[in-house]
């Protein structure tokens, strides 16, 4: 039996490692506590192993209703939560995790809704400490003038998360002027989606990865940023490795045009001799100048190992790396889903 302290260890591990080591591990110690976790994080590391048998299917089902009860909104894996609050009444929905049994180990939230509704849902989030989260997804479908968080609030939301190292935002002013220190990879759609990527005293220590489109399809106003908030962006990113402007085609739908008017390979400049970034995606270039612009930063980056360009473009940029040239993907077919 292993007591508290060397538990707190274990799981401290299995955080930071993430990995099938460690889950094992994990299990075996939930199974010899006599924690039904530990027979279901057993049964996904054996999927994973050899495959899903419909006894074993079954068997999990059974597991996870007698933990968490049955239409619980997300999905269960190794043991934790992916809490699904993207329907309606996203609050409500991620009452029902937040509430349950499963309440202590939830790894992912996501949630859609208006501006009240994911309030409402991320203040019930904050209202205590969660050790496990480290995943983040909001996606907004109205806008207001004030922020959905404010920095005082979103300075609260990420310091009970302090796992987070996914965070992923569509839509505009949803979170205030606070960096998140874990941070590693950011999904942003919409410019002012997080006021702190435009504030240069805020750093992101640890953020390595940027996925970044200006305009959100679904926002009502669509007008430009202006230049003085463009230079300002993304100012205290020293660890950044891999930055994908490649949705700024010119316009505002989804899923590559979301650029406006802005022109993405001047913005692009704003990283000319970063010491780390090694990846860029970029939209197409539809002329000379931008061409030449490109180039000119490409030369700059001493780490750079990857560049991709989405779309047909005037030509490919020379640089001493292989510029690879994307041929976007067939349109999915079927409903709109937006959540």
């Amino acid at each position: 039996m292993r007591g508290p302290e060397e538990v707190s260890d274990l799981e401290t591990a299995v955080r930071a490692a993430w990995d099938r080591e460690a889950i094992a591990v994990y299990a075996d110690h939930l199974q010899a506590i006599g924690d039904p976790r530990g027979e279901l994080v057993a049964i996904d590391l054996r999927i994973d192993e050899v495959g899903a048998s419909a006894e074993i299917l079954e068997r999990r089902v059974e597991l996870i209703e007698q933990w968490v009860g049955d239409g619980l909104p997300g999905s269960v894996r190794y043991g934790f939560v992916a809490a699904d609050a993207t329907g309606a009444g996203p609050e409500g929905q991620l009452a029902r995790v937040l509430r349950g049994p499963g309440r202590a180990f939830v790894r992912s939230v996501a949630l859609a809704g208006t501006t009240d509704e994911n309030r409402a849902a991320l203040e019930l989030l904050a209202a205590e400490e969660r050790p496990w989260l480290t995943e983040l997804v909001i996606r907004q479908w109205n806008e207001s003038i004030a922020l959905t968080l404010g920095n005082e609030e979103t300075k609260k939301l990420f310091a009970r998360l302090p796992a987070l190292t996914t965070l992923e935002l569509e839509g505009r002013r949803i979170l205030g002027n606070v960096a998140h220190p874990r941070v590693r990879a950011l999904k942003i759609t919409g410019y002012d989606a997080l006021a702190s990527l435009a504030d240069p005293i805020r750093v992101w220590p640890e953020l390595a990865s940027i996925d970044f489109a200006f305009h959100c399809q679904f926002a009502s106003q669509h007008t430009d940023p202006p230049i003085d908030f463009i230079s300002r962006l993304f100012a205290s990113v020293p660890a950044l490795v891999e930055l994908d402007l490649s949705r700024n085609e010119p316009g505002h739908v989804a899923p590559r045009a979301l650029g406006g008017a802005i022109l993405i390979s001047a913005f692009a400049m704003k990283l000319a001799h970063h010491p780390r970034l090694a990846v860029l995606h970029l939209p197409s270039l539809k002329s000379e100048a931008a061409v030449a612009t490109i180039e000119r930063l490409l030369a700059s980056l001493p780490a750079l190992r990857e560049v991709t360009v989405w779309g047909p473009s005037h030509r490919m940029p020379s640089s001493r790396v292989a510029v690879r040239e994307l041929v976007e993907p067939p349109a999915a077919t079927g409903p709109l889903r937006l959540g």
